[in-house]
C-alpha cells in the first residue's frame, strides 16, 4: 500500500548471513506487519520508519536523513541477537512525505504511534529529521492524554527555534511540543542532554529557559545520571528522543549537523542503557542519521547499536527475563 504519507512493510531491506541455528541474526526474526493487522497475536517489538527530511530542508540543513529508516534497517539485520528464542521484531512501515505535506506525515505518525501504544507495545521511530520529534510525541499524547510524559533529548541543539513562515522544521520540535502540551492541558518536563554552547544561540538559551527546560552541556556529563533519575522519577512515562549529532563527528559523520565536540558513543550508551533498563521509558526514535553524507556507513553501524540496545533492554528481557 502506498500514498497517505505511508508505505506498507516489506522485508527488502532485511538480510544477512545465517548459521546451522536459527534465529541468529535479527533479520531472522523480522516480520511485516500491515497495520490494519494490528495487534498480532504473539508478544514483540515494533518498529516503524520516517522516511522525512521535509523539516531539515525547511531548516536549511545537509539533506539526506529521508533515506536513514532503510539504511538503519540495513545494517540491524545483519546485527546478532543475543538470544534464542527471542520474540518477533514487526516492522510496521514506513511514513513518507508527499508534496512537501510534513504535517500530514506528522500526524500519520502520531496515528501510528497511538495504535502501538493502545495495542500494548512500545515504539521505537527510525529518522528522518528531528521533525519526527513532535510527530512521536503527539501519537504518546493521543495514547496518554492523562499521564505526565518526561521527555530525554539527546542532542546538540534545543530544537526550539521560532516556526518558519508558520511552518515546523527540524529545529522546532520541542518547542511545539512545548506549545502543544501546554494548548492540551499536559505538562512538558523536558531535559537535553549533550548542548553545545556554540550550537545554539542566546534566543535558543531564552526560550528554552522560559519553557523551565533543564540542560546539559556536552563538557558536563557527569551530572547526568542524577538529573535523568529525578526526570523518570518525576514522571508518568519517558519519551527519549536521540539526535545522532550529539555524538562526536569522528563517530557520526553522517548527520545533518556534524559535531566535532560531540558526546562519545560509550557515554551515551551508558545513559541509555540505564533508562532503557526502567519500564517507564515506553517510546525512543533516532533522528538525523543521514547516510549520503555518511562515511563506511559508520553512522549507520551506530545508531543500529542504539537500537539493538532498545530491543535487547525493552524487549528481550521483559519478555524472556534475560540480558546481555
Amino acid at each position: 500500500m502506498t500514498g497517505s504519507h505511508y508505505l506498507s512493510p516489506t522485508l527488502e531491506h532485511w538480510s544477512g548471513r545465517k548459521e546451522n541455528q536459527p534465529n541468529c541474526y535479527f533479520h531472522e526474526v523480522v516480520r511485516p506487519l500491515l497495520l490494519a493487522d494490528f495487534p498480532p497475536e504473539e508478544k514483540g517489538a515494533a518498529l516503524i520508519g520516517f522516511a522525512v527530511e521535509e523539516g531539515v530542508l525547511r531548516n536549511g540543513g545537509r539533506t539526506g536523513a529521508k533515506v536513514g529508516p532503510d539504511a538503519l534497517r540495513k545494517v540491524l539485520g545483519k546485527m546478532a541477537l543475543p538470544h534464542q528464542g527471542v520474540p518477533p521484531l514487526y516492522d510496521v512501515g514506513t511514513v513518507t512525505c508527499d508534496n512537501q505535506d510534513l504535517e500530514g506525515s506528522q500526524q500519520k505518525l502520531a496515528e501510528i504511534v497511538a495504535k502501538l501504544h493502545a495495542g500494548g507495545f512500545s515504539s521505537f521511530v527510525i529518522g528522518g529529521g528531528h521533525e519526527v520529534a513532535f510527530a512521536h510525541y503527539q501519537g504518546l499524547f493521543k495514547a496518554y492524554p492523562k499521564k505526565k510524559i518526561g521527555i530525554l533529548q539527546l542532542d546538540a541543539h534545543f530544537d526550539m527555534r521560532p516556526l518558519k513562515d508558520q511552518k515546523g522544521t527540524s529545529g522546532t520540535s520541542f518547542a511545539q511540543i512545548a506549545d502543544y502540551a501546554g494548548a492540551h492541558g499536559g505538562s512538558f518536563d523536558h531535559l537535553v542532554v549533550g548542548i553545545q554552547p556554540y550550537g545554539n544561540n542566546r534566543l535558543l538559551f531564552e526560550r528554552a529557559a522560559k519553557q523551565k527546560s533543564r540542560w546539559i552541556f556536552a563538557d558536563d556529563l557527569k551530572i547526568a545520571p542524577a538529573m535523568i533519575q529525578k526526570l523518570v522519577e518525576d514522571n508518568d512515562i519517558v519519551y527519549v528522543s536521540l539526535c545522532l549529532d550529539v555524538v562526536a563527528s569522528a563517530f557520526a559523520p553522517g548527520v545533518s549537523a556534524p559535531q566535532s565536540l560531540g558526546l562519545l558513543p560509550k557515554e551515551i550508551y551508558s545513559l541509555l542503557e540505564n533508562i532503557f533498563e526502567n519500564p517507564k521509558t515506553v517510546a525512543f526514535d533516532i533522528a538525523e542519521l543521514s547516510p549520503p553524507n555518511d562515511v563506511g556507513s559508520i553512522t549507520a553501524h551506530l545508531a543500529a547499536s542504539f537500537a539493538a540496545l532498545w530491543f535487547n533492554k525493552k524487549m528481550v528481557k521483559a519478555i524472556l527475563g534475560k540480558d546481555l
